[in-house]
């Protein structure tokens, strides 16, 4: 998407929104918007004190428990300092709405690189910075809970690139720190389903061995261009509790065994035997090392991902002087049928991908129709002989399953989150370009 989002006077984290003149906290100018989704934005900011552009995420804060939330979710960010965790500078809140002041961070999130596979020398790079991040939180007592591609930022600065681990508002301190409190305990489920442990699922008691499982969903993703397990929430869930994880040594045999072996390790259902996120670490090391038969880690470098930066929701994101002009859509064009949102249409937008509000007479001219109808519909949707994605209510299985026996290819559960739908629905249409798996 070229050009930063817009927002209107008054919507969440709008200047207008915060104070007459702009500035939050009586100290940060805000500059530009860089994202913004259902949860609030985030905004490059200036700091006059200290000479400085920072980041601001402004949530609004809608009731005491998400005040709390917030305000611990900075402490708990805060806490931590490490190169592969986005530094906390400053937290506060501004009547209904709260401020979460962060380092500035150059690129985009994980999520744009996982669309694809990725080469396998740069996934194991990533996944061993975020291995060795994460040990240090798990050695300060904190559990992410909600490691996922969209959470792992990948900060450029010239050619160097690092691994950083955002947003930890659903993470909890181990030992029930009361310098933090707890606003979700161990036994509450919580988090991304495709990214989600089997006792996460459970809503059992979670332990460090939980951010392990959801990193091998990522390094799996990452090989692979899909998480183990997708498709409505409630069916992957499942899936992760009761069913074995797909082998990378099928769904990718060119990899080594070294690297499906760890994997598997770090996918296996009892917390107890998954590897540590230090052992994670070391074990891709070594296995790059044997792959590229060169001295470890390798450069980052750009990867096969897209170049173009994520502007949708994914928390600190810096824009670059572009010119602006119209939204490209190389991949395709998504006719919404039905009751859908404009928010799913601007969450489309925002990853470059075009859509069209349509009608299924005559046949909407789009390679992925996305459809919020009953089951006659569906089907009618399904005989124009492109692929569906049908609308079900979250947890409804049966639902589910009724609807891929009528052809659709996936759902999304309603209440529809738009940067979590677009997500899927871009997965999908990058399936149905010609060649594609």
């Amino acid at each position: 998407m070229t050009g930063a989002p817009t927002l209107p006077s008054g919507s969440p984290g709008s200047p207008g929104a915060a104070t007459s003149d702009g500035v939050v906290l009586d100290r940060y100018r805000l500059l530009t918007p860089l994202g913004a989704g259902g949860m609030g934005t985030v905004w490059r900011a200036h700091d006059p004190r200290l000479g400085r552009d920072v980041a601001i995420k402004l949530v609004t804060l809608g009731d005491a428990l998400a005040r709390a939330r917030f305000l611990r979710e900075g402490k708990l960010a805060a806490r931590l300092d490490h190169p592969g965790l986005c530094k906390v500078f400053d937290v506060g809140q501004e009547g209904d709405r709260g401020c979460l002041v962060m380092e500035l961070l150059a690129g985009r999130t994980l999520f744009r690189e996982s669309l694809d596979p990725v080469a396998p020398g740069r996934a194991l790079a990533i996944t061993a910075e975020v291995a060795r991040a994460m040990a240090h939180a798990h050695a300060a007592g904190l559990i992410h809970r909600d490691l996922k591609p969209d959470n792992v930022f990948l900060d450029r600065r010239g050619d160097d690139e690092r691994a950083v681990v955002i947003d930890f508002g659903l993470a909890f301190a181990v030992d029930g720190d009361p310098g933090v409190g707890r606003l979700t305990s161990a036994d509450v489920t919580g988090g991304t389903p495709a990214y989600m442990s089997p006792e996460q699922a459970r809503a059992a008691t979670l332990t460090a061995a939980s951010d392990v499982y959801a990193l091998g969903c990522v390094l799996f993703e990452l090989l692979t261009g899909a998480p183990p397990f997708d498709g409505a929430a409630a069916l992957v869930m499942s899936k992760h509790v009761y069913a074995a994880p797909p082998g990378l040594a099928t769904a990718a045999p060119a990899l080594p065994p070294a690297l499906a072996a760890l994997v598997a390790r770090m996918l296996l259902k009892a917390p107890g035997e998954r590897p540590a996120m230090r052992e994670v670490a070391d074990a891709c090391a070594r296995i790059a090392q044997a792959m590229a038969g060169e001295s470890w880690p390798p450069a980052l470098g750009m990867g096969r991902g897209r170049l173009r930066e994520d502007r949708a929701n994914r928390m600190v994101t810096r824009t670059e002087t572009t010119q602006a002009g119209p939204v490209e859509a190389p991949h395709g064009t998504v006719a919404l049928v039905g009751a859908l949102g404009d928010e799913l249409m601007v969450a489309l937008a925002a990853i470059g991908v075009a859509s069209v509000r349509a009608e299924l007479a005559p046949a909407p001219p789009a390679d992925v129709i996305v459809i919020d109808g009953d089951d006659a519909a569906v089907a009618r949707a399904v005989a124009l002989g492109r692929p569906v994605i049908a609308a079900v209510d979250a947890g409804d299985i049966e639902a589910s399953l009724r609807l891929a026996r009528l052809g659709a290819a996936d759902v999304v559960t309603r209440p529809i989150a738009p940067d979590v739908a677009a997500r899927k629905i871009e997965r999908r249409l990058r399936r149905a370009k010609p060649g594609s798996p």
